[in-house]
């Protein structure tokens, strides 16, 4: 592990760990993502350049779109450790995998690391989800809540179906029991019954 320590903060290990890549594949991988989980800024981002130098960003690629699901959500979850540029479009991909684990794993990695646009984009995705996959990410999405009720909300308001519609007064009832929430509310006026009543 002491190799990836010292490439994530300057000295380039390449030459030492191909050899030891030829030999011991499964060791290498494994010590390159907990050094990945240990670090950040310029850190992260020269280890995700030696991933793909050492062919693990490509067979994490991979793997997240084919074989069983724990392949998939092991490559998922690698690909979460590393800088956005790097993993954005393999977990955007990962967003409609059939099993809820893994878009659950995909869109905390998008939120974790992105700014704003992928967090509306993550908002956006919930409100079409299981009531499982929502309940994950409603509570990880909870921080945000002040943002996108500025931003997003009104627009779903205005433009969406009644069944998302209820979906979203669902969240917003959550958590306006911990945030206040502004920006939304002359929209209400529009809306009548058990809708309202989710956030009156």
């Amino acid at each position: 592990q002491e190799y990836f320590s010292e490439h994530a903060y300057g000295s380039d290990q390449l030459s030492v760990l191909e050899p030891i890549l030829k030999t011991d594949p499964a060791i290498v991988e494994h010590f390159l993502q907990e050094t990945l989980l240990a670090v950040k800024g310029d850190a992260r981002e020269r280890l995700a350049q030696l991933s793909a130098a050492l062919g693990f960003l490509q067979k994490w690629k991979r793997q997240a779109t084919r074989g069983s699901g724990k392949t998939r959500k092991s490559a998922v979850t690698a690909l979460g450790l590393l800088p956005l540029s790097f993993s954005r479009d393999s977990l955007q991909g990962a967003l409609k995998d059939r099993n809820p684990e893994i878009r659950v794993l995909a869109s905390r990695a998008l939120l974790h690391s992105g700014g704003r646009e992928d967090v509306e984009a993550i908002f956006i995705f919930a409100l079409d989800q299981s009531l499982r996959v929502r309940a994950c990410l409603a509570e990880d999405l909870r921080q945000y809540a002040v943002q996108l009720s500025e931003t997003v909300v009104p627009n779903i308001l205005a433009t969406s179906t009644p069944r998302r519609i209820a979906t979203l007064l669902e969240i917003l009832g959550a958590w306006r029991r911990t945030i206040r929430l502004t920006g939304w509310q002359p929209l209400l006026k529009s809306f009548k019954g058990a809708n309202r009543a989710a956030l009156i």
